[in-house]
Parts: structure tokens; C-alpha cells; sequence
């Protein structure tokens, strides 16, 4: 299966082993994630997803992906309590899903 990123390439093993390529960045279109635009210097992959009943290919940012897989800042940091605490901690601390995905990724490579 091919990996489609978009970007500048980054450091990450996804692109030691198998098929990637490249595709232009798909300016001006919202994130699968967090619905803001992708702008020119964003970074991320193509996703196929379903939307309506057939496959779409969506862009989504490298960042909003990694906070998929590892939760939310509140998550990793371990300050949320129960399930959809985290969700109200981001609410309470007025940070977007960008924000968030962003956060959890610098948390990630610190």
C-alpha cells in the first residue's frame, strides 16, 4: 500500500521501509481532524476515509494524526480522569484540536 504524505518529508520511520510518495500539499482544504485549512507549509498524509458511502482521499496533518493515536494533551500528560475528561480539560484550557495536536506533538519530541 502506498503511504501519500505532503510536505516537506520528516523524520519518522514510516519513511525507512515502503511504498511513500509525495503529493502536493492540498492547500485551502480542511483537515479529516481538525477541519482547519492546510496551508502551504503543513505537513501530513493522505487518508482514505469515508465520508458519504464512498472512499474519499482527505489530508489530514501529521499532528492531528499522532494526537489521534495518542490522545490529548491532557491525556498523555495523565491530568484526565475518566472518558471525555480530556475533552473537557482542552475546552476549559480554550485550546482548538490544532492547538491540541500541536501541543501533543511537541510533548512528543521533548
Amino acid at each position: 500500500m502506498t503511504v501519500m504524505y505532503f510536505g516537506e518529508r520528516w523524520d519518522a520511520a514510516i519513511f525507512d521501509d515502503g511504498d511513500v510518495r509525495q503529493v502536493p500539499t492540498p492547500v485551502g482544504e480542511p483537515c479529516l481532524y481538525c477541519r482547519e485549512e492546510i496551508a502551504e507549509a503543513d505537513r501530513g498524509f493522505i487518508q482514505t476515509a469515508f465520508k458519504s458511502l464512498a472512499p474519499e482521499q482527505l489530508p489530514i496533518h501529521r499532528e492531528c494524526q499522532l494526537r489521534m493515536i495518542l490522545g490529548g494533551l491532557d491525556h498523555v500528560e495523565g491530568r484526565c480522569e475518566y472518558i471525555g475528561h480530556c475533552n473537557e480539560l482542552q475546552k476549559a484550557a480554550g485550546r482548538t484540536d490544532r492547538e491540541d495536536a500541536l501541543a501533543v506533538w511537541d510533548w512528543a519530541h521533548s
